[in-house]
Formats: structure tokens, sequence, C-alpha cells
């Protein structure tokens, strides 16, 4: 009957040599495990993932390939260090190594999977519009490092809470420093988180001509703290994106039509006959302009000194040159119109009456 060695049964610092073997065994064996899935399994699932329209699915097995090596070595060790009764000092030291391995490597996977969302969004966006894939593109740059940031933040803090410290007091003075910093950088902050409000709500784009407040221009750019707007005086207007978002935006290119809505008054001797004929006459001059669409016209109040009436009616094109034409010629008519009926625009007057004493 075979006998093992005198030396396999001995202890040494707390386990014998095949309780050791036992553990170099299984570490072995899952850095074998792990070879033979990163190169056949994910190699495949990656070959399948190219052939399908999402892109999660690719996305995903990216940030799987960013697992380091550091990563499986730590999931090796944690493995192997089961069957082993060590010191605690050795336990804890191969412990906190293990977890800073596990900890990069799953820090590298997640910051690779919002790094190939982000660049997968961004290409969409450049096929679109390249001005707004700029302008974009410099967002998420900054996004990228905020996440990177936040992501390695707390891996370290959960390090370091793994092997023993005590992270209470340190993330309390990390939130009075983070306090003063954002008191510090509000302004900063309030155009930034602006700035991507204005990206994924939309309210305009570049090349639209808008309102805000006194100021009007066409946009020209949009960035990460300010917006730059073309005014019709041909100036650069540069206006923090906190005010556009704060204030009421009117933007011209969503229009598709232009309402106008015009006044004038007649005299007061206008007979009766001729007052009714105004609203038809109107109507008939506006229905032969074309690109222009009669609303309404009514003689609506007593004016000081006229009769006055209201007109509305629609310009079927945005364009304010346009629109200024077509304003003009029924201006144009509607004054020759009522010239050939003898009505007599009014001006303002006064009448006094004298009485003999």
């Amino acid at each position: 009957m075979w006998q093992a060695p005198f030396f396999i049964s001995d202890t040494y610092w707390g386990n014998d040599v095949l309780t050791y073997a036992k553990a170099i065994g299984l570490f072995c064996i899952v850095l074998l495990l792990v070879h033979i899935v990163k190169k056949v399994v994910i190699g495949r699932i990656h070959k399948m993932a190219s052939h399908t329209k999402t892109h999660i699915d690719d996305m995903a097995i990216t940030a799987i390939g960013q697992l380091s090596s550091l990563f499986y070595l730590g999931v090796a060790i944690l493995v192997a260090m089961r069957p082993l009764a060590l010191v605690h000092w050795i336990e804890r030291t191969l412990e906190g190594f293990a977890y800073i391995g596990i900890a990069y490597g799953i820090i590298r996977a997640i910051n690779a999977f919002f790094v190939a969302a982000l660049e997968q969004y961004l290409h969409q966006k450049q096929e679109k519009n390249k001005e707004q894939a700029a302008q974009i593109g410099t967002m998420l740059r900054f996004v990228r490092v905020v996440i990177s940031a936040a992501l390695w933040g707390m891996a370290i803090l959960l390090i370091l809470s793994n092997s023993g410290f005590n992270v209470t007091s340190l993330i309390a003075s990390l939130g009075i420093g983070g306090i003063a910093i954002a008191l510090a950088l509000q302004n900063i902050l309030g155009d930034l988180f602006s700035s991507f409000s204005l990206l994924i709500d939309k309210p305009f784009q570049v090349g639209d001509f808008i309102i805000v407040g006194e100021n009007s221009g066409t946009v020209q750019h949009i960035g990460l703290k300010t917006s730059r707007l073309q005014t019709l005086k041909g100036s650069e207007l540069i206006i923090p994106n906190r005010e556009l978002t704060s204030s009421t935006v009117q933007n011209y290119k969503k229009m598709k039509r232009r309402r106008d809505v015009f006044t004038f008054g007649i005299i007061y001797e206008t007979s009766k006959a001729k007052i009714a004929a105004v609203p038809e006459m109107i109507k008939v001059i506006i229905d032969k302009t074309k690109g222009a669409t009669f609303g309404r016209a009514h003689f609506f109040e007593y004016g000081e000194s006229s009769l006055n009436f209201e007109v509305v009616y629609h310009v079927e094109k945005a364009d304010y040159g346009v629109y200024m034409d077509i304003r003009q010629h029924i201006h144009m008519e509607l004054h020759e119109a009522l010239k050939k009926k003898g009505i007599e625009f009014a001006y303002p007057t006064q009448v006094v009456k004298m009485q003999k004493g």
C-alpha cells in the first residue's frame, strides 16, 4: 500500500502540503478557465454580435474585453485562498491585492462601456449634423472625464473600506469639499448643465432665428458655457446658456406661417354704407394677394377721432422679407381702394365748439 511521503502531512504556516497544492491547483484552474473563456467563448460572441443591428451587445463585449489581467488574477487569488488558513496580516494583504485587481478591472469595463456608448451616440449625431456633432463631442468628452473620476473615486473608497480603513470621515470631508467647490463654480456649473439641457431638449439649433428677451439673432454656435447669435445688425451676441434656459425663447425657424394684425381708422363723417363695405373690400384685396390668406376684418371700435377697423390675415411663408413685401402690398392696395371709394383715412383732430355769450 502506497504511503505519502512524510513531508506531505507536515504543517507549514498553518497548512499542510496537500492544502497548498489544492490552492495552487485552484489558482491555475481559474486562470486556465478564464483564458479559455476569454479567447474562445467571448471571441465567438463578439463575432455573433458584429452581425446584429443593435450596438448594445457590441458595447457589452467591448467592456468585457477591457477586464484586465489584474481582474482575473484577483479572482484566482480569492478562489485559491478558500482552503487555506492564513495568518491575519497575510490574508488581509492578499485580499487587498485581489480586491484592487477586481475593482480595477470592473471600473475599466464600466468606463469602456460608457465610452463606447458615448462614441456611438456621437457617431450617429455626426451623420445627421456635423455642427451639432462638434458641440456634442465637446460635452461628451467632459462627461467621460466626470464619469471616469466618479467611478475611480467609488472604487478607491470600496478598496479602502475592504482594507479596514474607516472611510466615513473621508466621505464627510469629501462632501464638505465638494460643497465648497460647487459654490465656487456654481456659475460655470449652471452654464454647463444649461448646455446639457439645450442639447437634450433642443429648443433651437444652429441656424435658427430666435428672440431672447430684447435680443434676437441667428444661432451660430452652442457651446459649453455660452451660445453665440448673429444679430440683424451683423454683430455677434454672446449669451450665457443659463440665461437661455431661464428665459422665454421665441424660435422663428419652427414657424411655418406668420399671423399679422393691423388696424386703421377712417373719419367719422363716413356714411354707414361705406363703413359696411370696408371689410369686404379688405377681403378682396387679401384674397388677390399671392401668399396671403384672409382671416377677418371688422369695424371694432369708436376711437377718439376715428372709426377703427381691425384686420387679421396670414402670410404662408415664414421668411421675414416675404412677410414685409406682402404687408406693404396690402397696405398700398387698401390705400388705393379707399381713395377710389371716397373714404378718407382719419388723423388726430379736435373739434372746438364756441358759444356766443
